[in-house]
C-alpha cells in the first residue's frame, strides 16, 4: 500500500509540474510579444513622432511654422545638439543644408561664423538666405531680419559691396583693405594699391572700380561671382587712352604696364610723352613725392623746357597738381 501511494503522489506532482511549465512558457511568449511590440519602430503617425504631413509645406502640420514657434532647439532632443541625427540618426541637413544655423552663426570670431560658410560652402549664393529671410533680407518667413542689430544696415543688406570688400563698418569704403581673405597689408595682392587708386590726391583723381574691373550691375552679375578664383581685369577707355594703348596686367609679378595712368601718355603736336615702365601693384609708394614716377623732369618733348627742371618751376603752370 505505501508503495502505491508514493507512486500516485509522484504522478500528481509530475502533472502539476508539467502544467506549471506550460503556464510559464505561455507567459514567456506573451512577454516576448509585448517587448517586441514596444521595441518596434513607431509609425510616423503615432504620438511622439512626426505627423504624416510634417514635410508638406501646404499642410497645417508642416514643421516650418512649428519649429519657428518652438525654436530649432526643440529638435535637438531627437536629432542631436548639432542637428546631425542624434538618436534618430536622421539629420536635419538631409533636407535643407543651410538651417538650422549653429548657435554662433553670427559670432565673427567663431569657426561657425556665417561669412566663411557663405564663401566656402555656398560660393556667395545669398539666394539661400533669401529663401528664409525674404527677398529684401528684412525677415521673410523666418521673421528674423539680416539688417537689425547693427549688422547689414545698408539698403541692399548683405548685398552691399562693403560686406565683402573693404571696411564692413564703413559703407563708403568698398575697396581693400580688407580683401576677401581678410588681408590688410599692401603686400597682399588682394589689397595692393587699391586705396591710392580710389582716393583723390594732389595728382590723381578718384578712380572707379570699373576703371580696371568689369562694370557690374549687382551681386548676381555674371561678371561678378564665377568659377574663376581671381578678380577679372578689364581696362576702361581711360586706361587704354581710348584704345590707343594695350595695357597688360601681370599677376605673377603684380605689375601693370603700358597704361595711360602711369606714363604711357602723349599729347601735343610735338608729342610730350611719359615713362612707360611697369609699376608694381604691391609696392607702397607715394606718387605725390616723385614726379618722375610717371614722366621725366622735365617731361620728354615738353615745350619751353628752359629752366623748368624743378617741381617749384612746374608749379608756375601746374599749380593745381604740384604740391610744393
Amino acid at each position: 500500500m505505501p508503495g502505491r501511494r508514493v507512486a500516485k503522489l509522484r504522478d500528481v506532482i509530475n502533472k502539476k509540474v508539467k502544467r506549471m511549465k506550460k503556464i510559464v512558457g505561455i507567459l514567456s511568449i506573451l512577454a516576448l510579444l509585448i517587448m517586441n511590440g514596444c521595441s518596434e519602430k513607431k509609425d510616423i503617425t503615432d504620438v511622439g513622432t512626426h505627423p504624416q504631413d510634417w514635410n508638406n509645406q501646404e499642410s497645417p502640420q508642416f514643421h516650418g511654422e512649428l519649429v519657428k514657434e518652438a525654436g530649432p532647439e526643440s529638435c535637438q532632443s531627437c536629432h542631436g545638439v548639432n542637428y546631425q541625427g542624434g538618436e534618430t540618426e536622421i539629420s536635419c541637413f538631409s533636407c535643407h543644408s543651410n538651417y538650422p544655423h549653429p548657435e554662433e552663426f553670427r559670432e565673427a570670431l567663431s569657426p561657425d561664423f556665417h561669412g566663411p560658410y557663405l564663401k566656402n560652402v555656398l560660393n556667395w549664393d545669398l539666394g539661400a538666405c533669401r529663401s528664409c529671410h525674404g527677398m529684401d533680407y528684412a525677415g521673410g518667413d523666418s521673421e528674423v531680419s539680416c539688417k537689425t542689430s547693427g549688422c547689414h544696415i545698408q539698403a541692399s543688406g548683405p548685398e552691399a559691396c562693403n560686406t565683402c570688400h573693404g571696411d564692413f563698418s564703413n559703407p563708403g569704403q568698398i575697396a581693400p583693405p580688407e580683401d576677401l581673405d581678410k588681408n590688410a597689408a599692401h603686400t597682399a595682392i588682394g589689397v595692393g594699391a587699391h586705396q591710392i587708386h580710389v582716393s583723390r590726391t594732389e595728382v590723381t583723381v578718384t578712380y572707379r572700380c570699373s576703371s580696371c574691373h568689369p562694370p557690374l550691375m549687382g551681386l548676381n552679375d555674371p561678371n561678378h561671382i564665377d568659377d574663376t578664383p581671381n578678380a577679372e581685369i578689364m581696362f576702361s577707355v581711360l586706361v587704354t587712352d581710348s584704345g590707343r594703348l594695350n595695357p597688360v596686367w601681370n599677376r605673377t609679378n603684380a605689375s601693370c604696364s603700358d597704361v595711360y595712368c602711369h606714363g604711357a601718355f602723349q599729347f601735343g603736336s610735338r608729342p610730350i610723352t611719359g615713362n612707360t615702365e611697369p609699376v608694381i601693384w604691391t609696392e607702397k609708394g607715394d606718387v605725390t613725392e616723385k614726379c618722375t614716377f610717371c614722366h621725366g623732369l622735365p617731361p620728354t618733348g615738353h615745350f619751353g623746357q628752359g629752366n623748368f627742371t624743378t617741381p617749384g618751376s612746374c608749379a608756375q603752370c601746374h599749380g593745381s597738381v604740384v604740391d610744393v
